[in-house]
């Protein structure tokens, strides 16, 4: 003999025809005889004895209620939804990688959105499930992956100014480039060298030096000494 008045909202009952129902709670009705109320597996209300009976006759019907079921407890959540930042990525069920964009301000039990690759969204409970299916569901969110912090990019290196530029190094880097283009030269590498950087305004940038107009020519001083 069972006794439903010892079952809490939402505890789950076995039927005679081995359906699950729901317990909801007493009937408000005052009647004694089908004082309890029980949702069906199709979402029906139906009223019972204390004792589960659908009729207080011998008569038996599919929806007796035959045993009340262990309360389960609370899934504890492996996952919280309410720790990720906005753009972490998370893992479905089926192995696919999303997004998590925030909370879902009309989703009810289902707070928070992530989206897929393709673009489409899923709403979710704080534990990641998208649906109460029994079986869950192929985009039930099972980790939280770490948080991506993006590398910054290296700082560049400062370009030298006109007052950085070893001109001794860059007039005689050229004047051994000369010399050994032109052995027979009458005119002496740094000479060449000279002429060269004082006419030619396009290798004078392609070494990065100024250009003749900007800067006092001191080219003797600084190859000689």
């Amino acid at each position: 003999m069972i006794d439903l008045s010892t079952c809490i909202p939402g505890q789950r009952v076995r039927y005679l025809n081995n359906a699950i129902g729901t317990f909801v709670g007493p009937n408000g009705k005052g009647e004694d005889f089908f004082p309890v109320l029980v949702k069906t597996e199709k979402g029906s209300i139906v009223s019972h004895t204390r004792n589960g009976k659908i009729y207080h006759s011998y008569l038996n019907h599919p929806h007796d209620i035959i045993e009340i079921l262990p309360i389960e407890p609370p899934e504890t959540p492996m996952i919280g939804l309410s720790t990720c930042a906005y753009g972490q990525k998370v893992k479905y069920r089926n192995g696919d990688t999303g997004t998590f964009v925030g909370p879902n301000f009309s989703g009810g039990i289902y707070p928070f959105l992530t989206r897929l690759a393709s673009g489409d969204t899923h709403s979710h409970t704080q534990a990641g499930s998208t649906s109460n299916c029994r079986y869950g569901n192929p985009h039930d969110i099972v980790e939280i992956l770490p948080l991506e912090i993006p590398e910054e990019p290296p700082m560049p290196e400062p370009t030298p100014t006109p007052q950085e530029v070893d001109y001794k190094a860059a007039y005689l880097q050229i004047a051994n480039i000369i010399s050994v283009a032109f052995p027979e030269c009458e005119v002496t590498t740094v000479d060449m060298a000279r002429l060269l950087l004082h006419e030619n305004r396009t290798l004078r940038l392609a070494l990065g030096l100024p250009t003749y107009e900007e800067v006092e020519d001191l080219t003797y001083t600084e190859v000689y000494g």
